[in-house]
């Protein structure tokens, strides 16, 4: 029987669908700005049982290449761009608890023991990772602006995946529901949330054309399709698919990280 799917408030849902990802108040960190307008970059990926070939290196790259990119920011927006994400399969794990000034991320903070938890390497629920951002980057956002007596963050969601959504809720129409409460509540004066959808392509099936049709349905932005099952040769020599990626995954970065505070 499919599940009847309401949204209330940011926190409920995510008390309810992803409460992995709520960090206790007494332990959350308290973010102070000044002059400078903070961006929350939430980077939700997939690490579903097809992603497997792919973990080690989605972990490195993460590391090696966002991480700089992030941490080359003027310094004074070190403590101003602040930097969360999800780990999606069945369920939704955070990269690390809460989100983090780039002044305060390790030189390699996503950790792949995060990749063995419980509820990941199955299904993907690409859907309810979505709608799930979409609440907890708000949640964050509202915080930040109490914290700093109502100044105005900006918030970006970057969404990875390798496949279609096959884990309750079933309808894309969930998520632009959701898109859309969010949008109502930026043309009210509130900042606004921009959230962008890549795909990567690890076996048959997926088509770049599918994958521009769940971007449509949902209401995220198409930001690149990669195919990783098509050999490639540079200077005469062929590819593996883990150099591939790395390749796709320094191209992802950098269109996600072009405007970044």
């Amino acid at each position: 029987m499919t599940k009847t799917w309401t949204l209330p408030s940011n926190e409920e849902f995510v008390k309810e669908f992803a409460p992995e990802l709520l960090v206790d108040e007494k332990k959350r960190q308290k973010v102070r700005v000044s002059g400078n307008k903070p961006t929350v970059f939430n980077f939700v990926m997939d690490v579903s049982g097809s992603m497997s070939e792919y973990y080690r290196t989605l972990v490195d790259s993460f590391n090696t290449i966002m991480v700089p990119g992030l941490k080359g920011v003027k310094q004074n927006q070190l403590n101003t761009v602040l930097v969360g994400g999800i780990l999606f399969s069945d369920k939704l794990i955070p990269l690390w608890p809460g989100f983090k000034p780039v002044k305060g991320l390790d030189d390699a903070p996503l950790n792949i023991n995060r990749i063995n938890a419980d509820g990941l390497r199955a299904q993907t629920a690409l859907y309810l990772a979505m709608v799930s951002a979409l609440s907890w980057t708000r949640l964050e956002m509202d915080k930040l602006a109490k914290d700093n007596l109502g100044v105005q963050p900006r918030g970006k969601i970057c969404v990875l995946t390798d496949g279609a959504n096959n884990r309750e809720p079933l309808d894309a129409a969930v998520v632009r529901q959701a898109l859309n409460q969010h949008l109502q509540r930026d043309k009210q004066g509130n900042p606004k949330i921009q959230c962008t959808l890549a795909f990567l392509k690890t076996g048959q099936g997926l088509t770049e054309q599918s994958a521009q049709r769940v971007a449509e349905a949902t209401g995220f932005e198409f930001s690149g399709f990669y195919d990783l099952t098509t050999e490639k040769i540079v200077n005469g020599k062929k590819q593996t698919p883990q150099q591939m990626f790395c390749h796709f995954f320094d191209l992802w970065s950098k269109e996600q990280l072009e405007n970044k505070g």
